[in-house]
Order: C-alpha cells, then structure tokens, then sequence
C-alpha cells in the first residue's frame, strides 16, 4: 500500500511540469524516483498485476490533475451537470495506458533496458491514448516546453513525440 501512495505522488509531481504550472525542475526528481521505484527489489517481486495497479494508480495521479478541466463542459448546462461524473472516466481510461505499460515493462529485468524503455512507453502510451482514446492530443510532454521558446523550436526537428521522449530523457539523466 506504502508503494501505490508513492507511485500516486509521483503521478500528482509529474503534472506539474505541464502547463499552468510548468515547474520544469520537477521532472529531475520525480522520473529518477519513478524508475528506483520500478526497479526496487520489493516491487519487482510483487505480481504482475500489481505492476498494473501501480501505473493505473500513477495514471490516475498524472491526469486527475492534468485533466482538472476535463468537468467544466458539463457544468455550462444545468441539463448535462449531472453527467460531471462521466467525465472521471476519461481519467480511469487514459490511466489504463499506464497500467498496461508498467505491466509490460516488469517483464524486462535488465535495469539499462528499463532505462531505455521507461521512456519509449510514455511516448507509446501518448500515441495509442491519442489514436485509440480521444483523438486529440491533450497530454504529450512536449508540452512541457511550451513555455519556452528555445526547446519549443526543437519539435521543428523532433516532431512532438521525437520532443517528448527526448524530454523523458533528459529527465532520467541524473540515474
């Protein structure tokens, strides 16, 4: 249970990198935590479903505040208010990704390719959740450099997700 609290904060830490918060520095702490927690030897010995549990838990962290938003279209009618609740299912649903990717990632045992493929994930889980979800592009961590006009030059040569995995990268530098 300690560990599902801490995946949960990780979630919450991570989404504030995104905007309106943009607190970059972020990101150095809370992706070099996250990939000890994957590789600690008390979560590695836990089932697989536990490894869903816990990027389920950490999806629902991330975008229950990167997604605050998402009610604000049902609260304009007051014939569609009580349809808010419907919209906590996009939460659940876009953290389901998360799940999924934790799940395959406690396959591999190597720490270096866990290294390599926390990254390669995150963009997956943006590309399916963007194709298979919603079709929109609400939460890619390009976004994260949207406050600035330097990095944001850099998705001219990366594209979107070539920007976000490079981002998650530099995140992981100091492990």
């Amino acid at each position: 249970m300690k560990i599902l609290i801490k995946f949960i904060f990780c979630g919450l830490l991570s989404a504030l990198l995104f905007p309106p918060f943009f607190i970059f520095p972020v990101g150095f702490i809370v992706f070099p935590f996250l990939f000890f927690l994957l590789i600690d030897k008390k979560y590695l010995n836990k089932k697989r479903l536990f490894h869903f549990y816990s990027g389920l838990v950490y999806g629902i962290g991330f975008n229950i505040v990167v997604l605050f938003w998402i009610k604000e279209p049902f609260l304009i009618e007051p014939s569609t208010s009580k349809f808010t609740l419907l919209s906590y299912l996009l939460i659940v649903y876009c953290s389901i990704f998360y799940g999924l990717s934790f799940s395959i990632l406690s396959f591999f045992n190597n720490y270096f390719s866990k290294l390599i493929l926390l990254p390669i994930f995150f963009v997956l889980i943006e590309i399916l959740r963007e194709n298979l979800g919603y079709g929109f592009p609400w939460i890619t961590f390009s976004q994260v450099h949207s406050g600035n006009s330097f990095t944001l030059n850099l998705i001219y040569y990366f594209g979107t997700y070539g920007l976000s995995y490079f981002t998650i990268l530099i995140f992981l530098f100091p492990v």
